[in-house]
């Protein structure tokens, strides 16, 4: 195959965007569709490869792999090994076993799998996984398994029934892809089903030139890289991709690849030596440029400075060029490595793979190694793991494409006495960070109870969640609950839901660093008058208000108030406190006023109703405020209250687990729901035992005396 220096030029496009898009920097929000030109320039490179061997009646698939070995492993184990010395010395253990996870699905080529049942690219925490960026690779590797084998088969047929079998196939994945957004969102960004039509394009792209040989195009050329430039330019994280919208970079990628020449401006300035050598070392800095960030970031207490970001994308090149030049080059180029014969090096590829593998099995099942750390960094990790034991989304916490369970549901009614709850539990992930405590509160005074909860959900009736794959039902939960509550008997409701997040759309940022990464929301108004209000987020306020109000004309209502955010993953972020700071005494904490901006309206909102029937619990009194004035308090060096970002553990649960009993209580009262006047008595002496007894030690113990006086009566 002729060299073509634009062709590597246009590898540095593609992996420039891409290394700065995963350090943050500004502008480059569509960076990450440097990926789908690799996919492209893939496709036609290997076609071309192939059908030159096959044309020369040398095509051997020993030989393909040999090759292709030869040009990935290298570098890819000495990343890999450089990473597992990183991840041992610097992760938390449940980091370092998602670790040993991705190592052995980035050996066996199939982290994108992995990766696709973890969470979504742009979401929360994929930011630090050293492995990511090798989803990519797997979905590579995936399409050499078949590939070669189908265009080697085509190849004694005639040109157009190998075009035709791969614009079909092209033609399909597209269709796929464009579905599969809209549905299942993850699994199309990640699988290779969503992305074949972009290595198939690139594969046509080979066949043409074949068949017409080049054809250089000055506006053709030219208008594929300036609609490849604009994409990246006008994409965000929000467009769906794979999906129609990637045919402008894609195609554009396609009209640079058969239409570029020296001759032509774009050719021109692809083929200048700076970019061209920097496509020269885009393998190995693609696969340096993302554990570096994570690991910077893993490290940073409590998140790394633009500085140093900008510091590991440097490195990224700086080492890629040292990889290329030393690890990638004597493989391929010449020398005793490159002398190392086919069986060797097919035999010592699987032994690497192999080897990595399991490495990454021990580290998964030795649960992170945990023993790594000092006592008070084990005990602190531990926390992301103090959550409701139902929260695991097969028994009480459902989520989208679960379908909503009857009622009660299984392993869901262990706080259901005779078929009776008294109190039902509705509402999001919120809600069940902390009803479980709850329940087990409510239950030693004699109350029973049910709770299922579904993520991503307004616990009310009256709203839409936009944009949800097929099976997300938060309509239907909501209903189910209020036709539950009324067919058991329940007398109060427990409302709880994340309803900053939801009313504003935006994800979390607490101004010091802590930013949740990942996509907003969208939900709108489908209850009573959907048109009450200039902008969504006041139609959503008013639909709040009127439900909460017209659910208080049924039932009595506890309102939680919103939890405050973390916004860094605290139980990780306190162990490395602990881990690497070396402190006896510290907290974790945000600031109080910005908890305060956030939920200022839907504090506004809950303030408006006026019904007796309401009764009113603040989480916030017992994390803000409090200890530190002006904070929230998100750990200390005892304990973490939150398991991740915005979750409350069940620690920090149980620091308002009795005023929430003492509302509940309350509003059973004002119900007609508490028993005797005798038993009543019995169970205010029991609430004051249980208060004191099985609470954990509040952040504010003013708080905790007026629980006790106020409420166990």
């Amino acid at each position: 195959m002729k060299y073509r220096p634009e062709i590597d030029g246009l590898r540095a496009v593609a992996v420039v965007p891409v290394v700065l898009f995963h350090a943050g920097v500004p502008f480059f929000e569509g960076g990450y569709l440097g990926v789908d030109v690799f996919f492209v320039v893939s496709g036609y490179l290997i076609t071309t490869i192939i059908l030159d061997d096959i044309a020369a009646h040398r095509f051997s698939l020993l030989t393909f792999y040999e090759r292709r070995f030869r040009r990935i492993l290298p570098a890819y184990v000495v990343v890999m090994l450089a990473s597992m010395v990183f991840g041992w010395l610097w992760m938390m253990p449940d980091q370092l076993r998602n670790f040993g996870q991705s190592l052995f699905a980035s050996s066996i080529f199939s982290s994108n799998i992995l990766f696709w049942t973890e969470a979504g690219y742009f979401l929360a925490g994929s930011a630090e996984k050293p492995l990511l960026h090798t989803w990519s690779l797997s979905v590579e590797e995936q399409f050499y398994l078949f590939f070669p084998l189908m265009l080697a088969g085509l190849a004694h047929l005639r040109w157009r029934w190998t075009v035709l079998t791969i614009a079909l196939i092209t033609a399909a994945s597209i269709a796929l892809a464009e579905y599969g957004w809209r549905h299942f969102p993850w699994a199309t960004f990640y699988l290779l089903p969503f992305r074949a039509w972009e290595l198939g394009f690139g594969a046509l792209a080979a066949i043409f030139l074949r068949l017409y040989g080049p054809r250089s195009n000055e506006v053709l050329a030219g208008l594929g890289l300036i609609v490849l430039a604009v994409s990246m330019a006008v994409f965000t994280e929000k467009t769906p991709m794979p999906s129609v919208f990637g045919l402008a970079p894609v195609l554009g990628t396609v009209l640079i690849v058969v239409f570029a020449s020296q001759r032509t401006w774009a050719g021109a300035v692809l083929s200048l030596r700076p970019v061209v050598f920097i496509g020269l070392i885009s393998y190995s800095t693609y696969l340096w440029h993302q554990p570096l960030l994570a690991f910077a970031r893993l490290r940073s207490i409590p998140s790394p400075s633009e500085a140093l970001l900008l510091g590991a994308v440097l490195a990224s090149f700086g080492i890629g060029y040292m990889s290329w030049r030393f690890v990638e080059q004597p493989f391929r180029k010449g020398g005793a490595l490159f002398a190392i014969p086919r069986a060797k090096i097919l035999g010592g590829s699987f032994a690497a793979l192999v080897g990595l593998a399991v490495i990454g099995l021990v580290g998964n099942f030795a649960d992170g190694f945990p023993s790594r750390l000092s006592e008070r960094a084990k005990h602190l990790a531990a926390f992301v793991n103090d959550k409701n034991p139902f929260e695991n989304g097969d028994n009480c916490a459902f989520y989208g494409g679960h379908p909503t369970p009857e009622h009660p549901a299984p392993k869901c009614d262990d706080f259901v006495v005779d078929g009776h709850a008294d109190v039902v539990f509705i509402g999001d992930s919120h809600s069940g960070a902390m009803s479980y405590d709850a329940q087990i509160a409510l239950k030693k005074v004699g109350i029973s109870s049910y709770a299922v909860t579904y993520s991503g959900c307004i616990g009310l009736r009256g709203f839409k969640h936009l944009d949800m794959p097929v099976g997300y039902d938060c309509e239907g939960y909501n209903d189910n609950m209020i036709a539950y509550a009324r067919e058991t008997g329940a007398k109060v409701l427990v409302i709880t839901s994340r309803f900053p997040f939801y009313v504003s759309g935006e994800p979390f940022d607490n101004g010091e660093g802590g930013v949740e990464i990942g996509d907003g929301v969208r939900f709108e108004r489908t209850g009573g008058d959907a048109t009450a209000g200039d902008t969504n987020q006041q139609r959503m306020l008013a639909g709040i208000t009127e439900e909460l109000t017209r659910l208080t004309d049924e039932f009595s209502v506890v309102l939680l108030y919103p939890f405050p955010e973390a916004g860094w993953y605290v139980p990780q972020l306190a162990a490395k406190v602990a881990y690497f700071r070396n402190k006896e005494v510290f907290t974790v904490s945000t600031d109080y006023a910005r908890y305060q901006a956030r939920t200022k309206d839907v504090f506004e909102a809950f303030d408006r109703i006026d019904s007796p029937r309401l009764f009113r619990v603040h989480p916030e009194d017992f994390l803000c405020n409090t200890r530190l004035p002006g904070r929230c308090i998100n750990a200390d060096q005892d304990e973490a209250y939150y398991f991740d970002n915005n979750h409350l553990s069940r620690t920090g649960a149980r620091l308002f687990v009795p005023d929430l009993v003492a509302a509940v209580r309350d509003a059973l009262d004002h119900a007609g729901g508490l028993a005797s006047d005798e038993t009543a008595v019995t169970r205010a002496g029991e609430c004051l035992d249980n208060v004191r007894g099985n609470a954990t030690p509040t952040l504010n113990p003013s708080l905790a005396q007026r629980t006790r006086t106020r409420h166990c009566r």
